[in-house]
């Protein structure tokens, strides 16, 4: 039986260590696309702003599955997007602060946040030795966030 369509995480999947799509992938999926016409989606805990970020322009996906369900797309159409209360999200990021975890606020539509407050808490957790926990790539990704991507705000 040929599958119709493959639903792909990005972090240790489609992305390798450096948050790249390997030039392999560039080739095969849209070869799986044309001439087998099975339909890619991207499922992940990624926002879409943050997916469309990463993956290269000429890598056309069917769908996506963002945010950790938190929104659906078929291709340019949004299906459903949901958030979260914010003062919940207040809450969360008090937890986090308070045990000394990195954090990030990650909005549907904009880059992601942090409390300007934390900026040198943040860049001393992302330069500690790496967790075993923790893939190569989204230690990378943190890396990066907190040098390049974050908009450190004074509130949330």
């Amino acid at each position: 039986m040929i599958p119709k369509a493959i639903a792909l995480d990005l972090d240790g999947t489609l992305l390798n260590e450096e948050n790249e799509v390997t030039e392999d992938l560039l080739t095969l999926l849209p070869k799986l696309q044309q001439v087998s016409g099975i339909r890619i989606f991207v499922a992940s805990g990624r926002t879409k702003l943050e997916i469309e970020d990463v993956l290269p322009s000429s890598l056309k996906v069917d769908g996506m599955v963002t945010a950790n369900g938190m929104g659906g797309y078929s291709g340019a159409r949004k299906l459903f997007e949901y958030t979260l209360d914010p003062e919940l999200v207040r809450i969360v990021v008090e937890v986090a602060r308070n045990y000394g975890i990195y954090y990030e606020v990650h909005p549907m539509n904009h880059s992601s946040l942090a409390l300007k407050e934390d900026q040198n808490l943040l860049k001393q957790i992302v330069q500690a030795e790496q967790p075993d926990t923790l893939l190569d790539n989204e230690h990378y990704s943190r890396k990066q966030a907190v040098q390049n991507h974050i908009n450190w705000v004074p509130h949330l």
